[in-house]
């Protein structure tokens, strides 16, 4: 069961939910169901899921130009050797991370546009 919670939160994060939000709503939803006890198990299945699919390909880790990079690495939950870094000068902090079909996306870049967008509308 834990197994397909775990799923449930990739596919949301796939479908491009940010995955904050995707891990918020599976926790909400375990709350409401009195299930929360299934958390912890729910958590190391997802783990073991995300090591599996990274362990398929390489990454590549943008970050911005100067930042040290074994910080960044650790915030970002990858290993330096195996990732590729490259500096994008048009981030002004966080990371990103790329591996193929999945992004995630930690950039004051994009916190500052969604920010942005919200105060506009």
């Amino acid at each position: 069961m834990e197994e397909k919670y775990a799923h449930t939160i990739l596919k949301l994060i796939h479908a491009g939910m940010e995955p904050s939000d995707a891990v918020s709503r599976i926790h909400k939803m375990l709350q409401e169901k009195g299930r929360i006890g299934l958390w912890p198990s729910i958590k190391r299945a997802f783990i073991r899921l995300v090591q599996a699919h990274a362990q398929k390909e390489d990454g590549t880790l943008l970050l911005p130009v100067g930042a040290n990079k074994e910080e960044v690495a650790i915030r970002a939950g990858v290993l330096l050797s195996d990732v590729e870094i490259k500096e994008d000068e048009t981030l002004i902090g966080g990371w990103i991370f790329k591996k193929g079909s999945t992004l995630v996306d930690a950039s004051y870049k994009t916190q500052l546009k969604q920010l942005y967008t919200q105060a506009t509308k």
